[in-house]
Formats: structure tokens, sequence, C-alpha cells
């Protein structure tokens, strides 16, 4: 390689100074369509080795979330069920504490490699983006004191 990327094999070279970088595109996921997610079933995530599972919670008790890869969605809020599927160009969610922003920048400012940015999961109702899981939640049918039947999702990594 003279200079640039060369793309081979599903694999792109680039040099920078005298070192060569390698690395692997992972092409779009071909069935990235709109996946409706059911409570109490695992779902396998393998485009990203993620897993994702919903329960439903009807306690009153508050849950108390560690990190980004839970969340909790008041139902009365939602429009629709809740489903699973990849950005489409404009993409742009309600963040907590941020306001309006663009996928893309999310995927961004989260450095996530742009070869999975296509491919990333997205949980959604049939109006908004709720949530990217391990990434940013939204504030649309966030959990309050009036809520009466909640569901609550975890994601975790897997390796193979």
């Amino acid at each position: 390689i003279e200079k640039g990327k060369l793309v081979k094999n599903n694999l792109v070279f680039e040099k920078v100074k005298k070192t060569v970088f390698v690395e692997k595109i992972i092409k779009p996921f071909k069935d990235c369509k709109k996946e409706m997610i059911e409570t109490d079933k695992l779902i396998k995530i393998k485009r990203i080795g993620l897993y994702l599972k919903a329960t439903f919670n009807v306690s009153k008790n508050n849950i108390v979330l560690k990190d980004n890869y839970e969340a909790v969605f008041d139902t009365e809020k939602l429009n629709g069920g809740l489903y699973l599927r990849c950005r489409e160009e404009g993409d742009k969610m309600f963040i907590v504490n941020l306001g309006k922003k663009k996928i893309k920048d999310i995927f961004i400012d989260k450095k996530v490699p742009s070869h999975i940015r296509d491919i990333y999961p997205l949980v959604c109702d049939n109006k908004d983006i709720l949530w990217i899981p391990g990434l940013a939640r939204s504030k649309k049918a966030m959990v309050d004191p009036n809520t009466k039947k909640s569901i609550y999702l975890k994601s975790w990594r897997y390796s193979e």
C-alpha cells in the first residue's frame, strides 16, 4: 500500500506513516427489519454480540438502573409495542438532560465504529426511538410516580 486505503476480501488496509492498520468490514444486516420485542424472551443479536430481554413489571417498587444497558418504560406512554430496528437516515432521539440529538451523532460521540452503526439495534415504539442499548435513553415513556405498569429491558454483551 503506497498511500491511503485498500479494500480486499472484506478487509480495509490503511497505511498511516509506516504503520498499516487492518479493519474487518461488517456488511449491513440483510434482515434489519422492525422486530417485535416479546416479554420474557431472550433475544440474541448476533450481529453485534448482544443479548436483550424484556420483563413486565407491575410492582410499584422503583427500579434502580445501573447503567445504559438497562431501561424501564411506562407501558401506558408507549405508542404501540416495543420493537428492535436499525437506524435510518435522519433518525433522532430526545435524550434525557440533552434534548434532541441525531442517532448518527450519538454513535460518533460514543465512539461506535462506523462499520457497526448501520447494524446496531435501536429500541423504539411505533413513533419514537426510546433506547440505544448501552449508549443512551430517550426521555419518552419515562416512569414516574403515576406509573401503573412498566416494562424493564436489560441488555448485555456476550462472546462466542
